[in-house]
């Protein structure tokens, strides 16, 4: 990691530091119960998005092949149907572990699983937030 420049090492641990803050502060302000259908939604999802990610969609094209990844919408699912936190923790994750599987590093690992899970947080609640 240290041959990684001074300025990702710098943005890569800021986002964790927001990420982890932005768990810890909706976790402690925001009232989610987990019951054992949220577990069992919550670990569906898991499986679905791995699958989505493990299953490469490419659309080939004379130029550059294009590869789309599919899991977005069951991470947004994961957000409304378990709620913003499990759901949060849940794509984050099946990142972290779909990156191990595919030997990615650790800094894409660690932006990928942040990354995703932040915004899988922040959309649940927008959209909670707005439904109510």
């Amino acid at each position: 990691m240290s041959a990684l420049p001074l300025q990702t090492r710098f943005y890569t641990a800021l986002l964790v530091l927001v990420t982890v803050a932005a768990f810890v502060g909706t976790g402690l302000f925001i009232d989610h119960s987990i019951d054992q259908s949220r577990l069992i939604i919550a670990a569906i999802l898991l499986v679905m998005i791995l699958t989505a990610e493990i299953l490469d969609v490419s659309f080939p094209s004379s130029v550059i092949t294009f590869h789309v990844s599919v899991s977005a919408a069951f991470c947004f699912a994961a957000g409304l149907a378990a709620g913003p936190v499990l759901g949060g923790l849940v794509v984050a994750l099946a990142h972290t572990i779909d990156g191990l599987l595919v030997r990615r590093e650790a800094i894409k690992i660690t932006v990928n699983a942040t990354g995703l899970g932040l915004s899988t947080l922040v959309s649940g609640l927008v959209y909670l937030r707005i439904a109510d």
